[in-house]
């Protein structure tokens, strides 16, 4: 039985050809177990990265679809969906603070005649509070890249 090497890399081969010698083989086989391990090198480089990333998603990262919770490492393939959603949330947030700018505004000029320290007991204060560290939140992460 022969095995045929697959068809995008028969031409790569045949350009190698044959080692001469058995040195020649056995550098050429310490050539490709280099980079082997550099690949591997470079993969779990790009695996922390996504890992770091899963950190920040919560439980939902290390839970599998049938519900398995794997508390060492994340369910990786998960990741992009969990970005995308979280994306989604934040751009309704940013569109909620920019609905509520006029209404702030206003608030703003009331709450502004009051000392930091006081806090009335009522809605439109706390909505200013909240809109304004809403606001707050948005801009760093504009600022740092976000959209």
């Amino acid at each position: 039985m022969t095995v045929e090497p697959l068809p995008h890399l028969k031409g790569y081969i045949e350009q190698l050809g044959k080692p001469e010698t058995l040195e020649d083989a056995i550098a050429e086989r310490d050539t490709w177990v280099e980079s082997a391990a550099m690949f591997h090198k470079n993969e779990m480089f790009y695996v922390g990265l996504l890992d770091q990333i899963a950190a920040h998603l919560g439980p939902e990262a290390y839970t599998a679809d049938d519900g398995t919770v794997y508390p060492d490492e994340p369910v990786r393939i998960k990741l992009p969906d969990l970005v995308a959603h979280r994306l989604s949330a934040l751009e309704g947030v940013a569109g909620l603070v920019e609905a509520l700018e006029p209404f702030a505004a206003k608030c703003d000029l009331i709450a502004d005649d009051y000392d930091e320290d006081y806090t009335p007991d009522w809605s439109p204060f706390i909505a200013v509070r909240h809109y304004r560290n809403a606001k707050a939140a948005l801009t760093t992460f504009r600022e740092q890249g976000g959209r």
